[in-house]
């Protein structure tokens, strides 16, 4: 309980400090230039506080409660809220949002997601027919939502989402966004798992390196000590009375 506590805390005072010292977009070239320099930047080791920049833009641009990441595991079949920003602390529910089974979703809401088509919800109560993702959205307090799916080298990697707790309608210029950063989102993570492998592949070079040098040298001394050895009786040897055959074995074996 302490730990989490702590992390809430962390998280409220990144948020606060995203708001503060980031420049808010004043328009949408303005609001798309910023999170293009942001992905331009980003790596394994900022990718997290990149995407709550970006999230933070969008989301205090257009005025809407949540930006969130979700990313669906294949082999678990299972979600999980991997990143969140949210207007205000006490909306936040990520820790909420892990390890939950797609079972617990309606099989149209992933279908289209794993299709790559958009989805939109301008008003949960207005849903028909399908009273599993009502459910499911009335239980997180989401009333609408916009989410894109993001493909990483054609796998279906996870979906972006805007939600807010009010009836929204999306326009054109929310939904424009939200398909570039689906976008920028999978261009990134192409790039971060692809500098990983290369670290990666470095590491396993550098302890490669290491094991043959270990090799070379233990060599090295295995045969360094036998022939201390020889040289040793070969001067010994030198200094005995010898046949004129003898010191020419002598002589060949000093060459």
């Amino acid at each position: 309980m302490y730990n989490l506590i702590r992390k809430d805390l962390y998280m409220a005072k990144l948020n606060d400090q995203l708001y503060v010292n980031q420049k808010l977009p004043k328009s949408i070239d303005d609001l798309l230039s910023q999170v293009i320099n942001v992905f331009a930047n980003t790596s394994s080791k900022n990718f997290d506080d990149s995407i709550q920049s970006v999230f933070a833009s969008i989301g205090t641009y257009f005025k809407i409660n949540w930006v969130n990441l979700y990313q669906y595991d294949q082999k678990l079949q299972r979600l999980d809220n991997t990143n969140e920003w949210c207007i205000t602390n006490d909306l936040t529910k990520k820790e909420i949002i892990q390890n939950v089974p797609v079972t617990a979703l309606s099989d149209d809401f992933l279908q289209r997601h794993s299709n790559g088509a958009a989805f939109y919800i301008e008003d949960v109560s207005k849903i028909e027919n399908n009273p599993t993702l009502s459910n499911v959205l009335n239980a997180q307090g989401i009333v609408s939502m916009a989410s894109k799916s993001i493909f990483i080298d054609d796998l279906f990697y996870g979906y972006i989402s805007f939600e807010c707790n009010s009836p929204h309608e999306w326009n054109d210029s929310e939904k424009a966004i939200l398909e570039i950063i689906a976008q920028l989102l999978s261009t990134v993570r192409q790039k971060i798992n692809l500098e990983l492998k290369m670290i990666d592949l470095e590491k396993k070079i550098e302890l490669n390196n290491k094991s043959q040098g270990e090799f070379l040298y233990k060599m090295s001394h295995d045969i360094r000590t036998p022939l201390g050895g020889i040289f040793n009786a070969i001067y010994l040897l030198n200094s005995t009375n010898l046949s004129i055959e003898q010191k020419d074995f002598l002589e060949i074996g000093q060459a």
